[in-house]
C-alpha cells in the first residue's frame, strides 16, 4: 500500500543552485554525522557521479554525466533541484544553505501540492518497476589504505517487492519531469 510505505503527503518545491552551491550542499550532507545516523541523507540523480574521501573530508571527483560524460562540475553550472516541502522548509539545517541564498538565482517555487498524487499517477503509468543501484556515489572510509574497498553500491538489479525510498524518489523526480516542464507552475 502506497500510503503505508510513503505516508508523507506534502508538496514539492523547485529551486536552482550553482555547481559550487550543489557541491557545498552535498559536502554538508556527507559530514561525519551522516555516518552515525543523525542527519538526513538524500538520493542523487543518476547523472551525478561523486567520490567522497572521508579521510580528506573532500570530493575526489564530482562529475556530471549528461551530454558531456564525466565532465567535472564547474562552479558556475546551474542545476534545478526538486525537494519535498518538509526538507525544503528545513534546508538550512539539512544542507547548510539559506533560503535567501537560494533566492539570488531564482525564487523557489511550488511545483506540486501532493507527493502521493504524483506517485499514484506515476505507478498507474509505469508497471513492473525494478530499482537499479548504479554506484553513482562512492564513499571512501576515514581510514582508507591502499587496497581497502570503498563503501559503495554495486550495480545490481532487484525486483521491487515493496516501495523503497530510492524508487519513490525516482518516481517523484520522473513524474515531475514527465509533466510539461515549459508550462509555468501556479504561484504558491
Amino acid at each position: 500500500d502506497l500510503i503505508e510505505g510513503f505516508p508523507y503527503d506534502d508538496g514539492v518545491f523547485m529551486f536552482k543552485v550553482t555547481g559550487q552551491q550543489l557541491r557545498q550542499m552535498l559536502h554538508y550532507m556527507l559530514r561525519e554525522e551522516a555516518y552515525t545516523g543523525h542527519t538526513e541523507f538524500y538520493q542523487l540523480p543518476s547523472t551525478l557521479r561523486l567520490r567522497y574521501d572521508r579521510r580528506k573530508g573532500d570530493f575526489d571527483y564530482f562529475t556530471y554525466c549528461g551530454r558531456e560524460v564525466g565532465k567535472e562540475i564547474g562552479d558556475d553550472a546551474l542545476f534545478t533541484v526538486g525537494m519535498q516541502n518538509y526538507h525544503f522548509k528545513n534546508i538550512e539545517s539539512f544542507f547548510n544553505i539559506s533560503y535567501d541564498t537560494l533566492c539570488k538565482i531564482q525564487k523557489p517555487r511550488s511545483v506540486a501540492t501532493s507527493c502521493q498524487d504524483i506517485l499514484m499517477e506515476y505507478f498507474r503509468e509505469h508497471e513492473m518497476l525494478d530499482a537499479v543501484v548504479d554506484g553513482r556515489m562512492t564513499i571512501l572510509p576515514p581510514t582508507a589504505r591502499k587496497g581497502d574497498s570503498p563503501m559503495r553500491t554495486e550495480r545490481r538489479r532487484r525486483p521491487m517487492r515493496t516501495f523503497s525510498l530510492v524508487l519513490l524518489g525516482l518516481a517523484v523526480g520522473a513524474a515531475l519531469l514527465s509533466r510539461n516542464p515549459s508550462r509555468p507552475a501556479p504561484p504558491p
